[in-house]
């Protein structure tokens, strides 16, 4: 049996809205995110994502997981962007040196060297406010959004009915996974399978954890 993320109604500005004003919304905000690197417009949009989440009553216990995992992605991908420089190229032209760290060592005949630009940093700041702007968006929308209404909402954008059916399947198929992964980690365990003591390499760490596949 199909399960759904853990929708609950709830008293939100989200909630007021038809379903398909939400989803449209959505798309509109991811587009409008998309066209800009300029920091300020950025920041009206994860302004405007701040405003969604603190008025959605999704609570944090709720949503912590999903928000941990993606945040803290996001910030070490920022960070390395940050650190390499790459992906700026298409926002700037000309870089403002701020400081130039080089490491005291060196690995065969080259010194890592961190640039710091006024560019760059701008950059990070930017990347940081339109990922985690779409992130809260995106993660809103299953706790938002009645689970029985999915295919209801896509039809009712205009979408063919074997579309819409697919993206009702798509929506419920993470929690269903996530809930028979967890069914059979409480069958490995109760068959006395320890799985916090996994020891070993990577490779016989791997086929240790075989009985969860």
């Amino acid at each position: 049996m199909l399960v759904t993320w853990r929708y609950r109604t709830r008293k939100s500005f989200i909630q007021w809205f038809d379903p398909r004003a939400w989803m449209i919304f959505y798309a509109c905000f991811l587009a409008g995110t998309l066209f800009f690197w300029d920091v300020r417009f950025l920041a009206v949009f994860f302004a405007i994502a701040l405003f969604s989440l603190l008025t959605s009553g999704v609570t944090w216990r709720e949503m912590r997981r999903p928000f941990l995992f993606i945040g803290g992605f996001i910030v070490i991908y920022t960070f390395l962007t940050f650190l390499t420089g790459r992906g700026g190229e298409e926002a700037y032209k000309v870089e403002h040196l701020i400081n130039k760290l080089a490491a005291p060592f060196m690995i065969f005949g080259w010194r890592p060297t961190l640039t710091i630009t006024v560019e760059r940093s701008f950059f990070a700041v930017s990347q940081l406010a339109r990922v985690f702007s779409i992130a809260i968006m995106t993660i809103l929308i299953p706790y938002t959004l009645n689970p029985s209404l999915y295919g209801v909402t896509f039809r009712g954008l205009g979408f063919p009915d074997k579309i819409a059916y697919a993206m009702d399947l798509t929506m419920r198929f993470i929690p269903t996974f996530g809930r028979d992964f967890q069914l059979t980690m409480d069958a490995q365990r109760a068959r006395g399978y320890e799985l916090e003591k996994i020891s070993g390499g990577i490779i016989e760490q791997v086929r240790k954890l075989g009985p969860l596949i």
